[in-house]
């Protein structure tokens, strides 16, 4: 499911003229080092770059709901931690200390508030497409921060999207959907174009106070 979305974003994002590199083609799993070694190889020429990693939630209430986006923090409170802990795999989290974490958090600290802006912009973007064709009743989980092994490792502005829970029935039946598919990468790809304007704005005027912004994070 995540493979489909990725490719229908990849499909929406070249259609902008936006340059795609995919860490998968087929229905393989490829190790979290192994994601991140490619991405920062792609990001390497020195332009613009940012890494999207699209995954699928899943809780033990089949009753939990709605979209929600990740970006890097490596001070996050402990449910957080112990979420990246069953992302990442335990024998990763127990072998990485505490002084790891520090340097790889100094290490994404500059790209920390392009990271957010583009959550931002991913997340109401995704949140108004699917409301304006009718999930009125879609919970908006907001913009989360974790230690997602992904995100800690690439050296580029970076995201972790959740478009929905696989263990709700009613979620589920929408994501296997190709036209649902179809809409969430479309308004992803949106999100990213809006950053990518957002960018260009302020390198044009770099002295210029940025606009508030509107979402919340969860800490």
């Amino acid at each position: 499911l995540t493979l489909a979305l990725a490719r229908q974003t990849s499909t929406a994002l070249k259609k902008y003229g936006i340059d795609v590199v995919l860490t998968r083609t087929r229905d393989i799993y490829i190790g979290l080092d192994k994601r991140t070694e490619l991405a920062n190889a792609a990001a390497a020429n020195g332009r613009t770059a940012v890494f999207i990693s699209i995954h699928a939630n899943s809780s033990p209430d089949a009753r939990s709901n709605g979209v929600e986006t990740y970006i890097f923090n490596a001070t996050n409170n402990d449910a957080s931690r112990r979420l990246a802990d069953l992302e990442n795999g335990k024998r990763w989290a127990q072998s990485h200390g505490t002084l790891e974490l520090i340097l790889s958090d100094l290490a994404t600290t500059a790209n920390y508030g392009a990271s957010l802006q583009l959550a931002c912009l991913v997340q109401d973007s995704v949140l108004n497409q699917l409301k304006h064709q009718g999930q009125n009743k879609l919970r908006n989980r907001g913009i989360r921060q974790a230690l997602f092994y992904v995100l800690m490792q690439t050296h580029m502005p970076s995201l972790l999207f959740e478009p929905g829970f696989l263990s709700n029935p009613q979620e589920l039946s929408k994501m296997l959907n190709p036209l649902y598919q179809r809409t969430v990468a479309e308004a992803l790809s949106r999100g990213i174009l809006n950053w990518q304007h957002a960018q260009a704005k302020a390198a044009e005027s770099p002295l210029r106070l940025s606009a508030p912004l509107k979402c919340q994070v969860e800490r």
